[in-house]
């Protein structure tokens, strides 16, 4: 199935005077063939996530790409249904870890270098994203409704219980004579209740 791609600039935290965001829009429109480029000062605000949430429902996109932020960031609002989103770390890996000095003597070659690297990750995540495809649950035709649970010890024997509580019929296995594990050899109950002693 072809991307329709749509790619969304981060221009808040520094990244818009680390690199030229004029030049990473016109090389995810051009080069990169992006279905939609915009940018927003705060794309993770209610105003960013409406906008990107309106080109997936009037562009029919099918692939999104934040460009920003951490991709450790969580993200719920962008969750769409059937559109596949990776986001590019573009504050962290670019506008943070690359700052130039205004009184630097090479400001303008490692400005340069900056926006390289910049376009060099758009580059590898447009690419990521024409070639990742949406995962699809592995779903068992016939589960059964026998389960067998392997170590009779405190966990086994609680997943063994709830498991039985919803009607499977299941078959503990513990290589000791007795169940318990652990716990089974302790000299005393540990308090459960106020009377710690």
């Amino acid at each position: 199935m072809s991307k329709k791609i749509g790619v969304y600039i981060y221009t808040g935290d520094g990244i818009k005077e680390a690199v030229d965001v004029d030049k990473l829009i016109e090389l995810a429109s051009g080069e990169l063939g992006a279905a939609v480029v915009k940018t927003h000062d705060d794309l993770y605000s209610p105003d960013g996530v409406n906008m990107v949430k309106q080109d997936v429902e009037a562009e029919g996109l099918n692939a999104v790409l934040l460009v920003g932020v951490s991709p450790r960031y969580e993200y719920k609002e962008f969750d769409f249904p059937g559109v596949y989103l990776d986001k590019v770390g573009l504050r962290e890996l670019v506008a943070w870890s690359h700052p130039i000095a205004e009184d630097d003597e090479n400001a303008a070659s490692k400005k340069e270098h900056v926006q390289e690297l910049a376009e060099d990750y758009l580059r590898m995540y447009v690419a990521k994203v024409q070639k990742a495809e949406m995962p699809e649950p592995d779903k068992m035709e016939q589960p059964s409704d026998r389960i067998l649970v392997i170590g009779g010890g405190v966990t086994g024997l609680t997943a063994a219980l709830e498991a039985a509580n919803t009607g499977c019929s299941v078959t503990i296995v513990e290589r000791e004579p007795e169940l318990g594990g652990f716990a089974a050899k302790l000299r005393k109950q540990i308090p459960l209740g106020p009377d710690y002693s």
